[in-house]
Order: C-alpha cells, then sequence, then structure tokens
C-alpha cells in the first residue's frame, strides 16, 4: 500500500503497518494548562472581584502524542498517526538510497 491509497481511509479510517491496523481517532487528546493574561475588562467586572489578579489559567484540548496499542491495532490522534506517516516515508527514502 502507497502513501497515496493510505489518504483515501477518512476520518475514523486505518491502515496496515506491518500486520498491525493503526486507527485515528479525534478523540485521544490530553488537556494542559496555559497561563494567559486578563484584560482590564474582565479584571474589573468579574465577580468576585480580583482587581489585582493579572493572570488566569486556562485548560486547553491538545492531540496526545502518543500511540496506543490494543490487540493488534494502533491507536493514536489524527496529528500524531500523521507523523508516524512522514517518519515512516522518511524512512522508506533513506532505505532506498
Amino acid at each position: 500500500m502507497t502513501l497515496g491509497e493510505l489518504e483515501g481511509f477518512g476520518f475514523y479510517g486505518g491502515f496496515p503497518l506491518g500486520g498491525m491496523t493503526i486507527i485515528e481517532s479525534p478523540f485521544l487528546t490530553k488537556e494542559e494548562q496555559e497561563i494567559v493574561p486578563r484584560t482590564w475588562r474582565e479584571r474589573l467586572f468579574t465577580r468576585p472581584w480580583r482587581l489585582f489578579e493579572k493572570t488566569k489559567t486556562v485548560t486547553v484540548r491538545v492531540p496526545d502524542p502518543d500511540l496506543y496499542s490494543v490487540a493488534g491495532m494502533v491507536y493514536g490522534h489524527p496529528v500524531t498517526v500523521a507523523r508516524l506517516r512522514e517518519s515512516l516515508a522518511l524512512e522508506r527514502i533513506a532505505d532506498r538510497k
């Protein structure tokens, strides 16, 4: 199977890799916390009134960088699987030289 054929599997599609099937799931994410500045409007007009707090912590969902292997299948976020495809393509190119 070529990389061009891999693109046709769609949103929840999988492709075989050495006898294992790779399944993409957009639900494989994890939460990270970011500290962002608060605006003056937010500092003045929110309750409870905390004028001197300059930042707030916001929870953001990001793609999980790990791959999980269960019963002959590998699960990963589409971004992680795309990085896997790129690294495999680079390995194939390096092996041909």
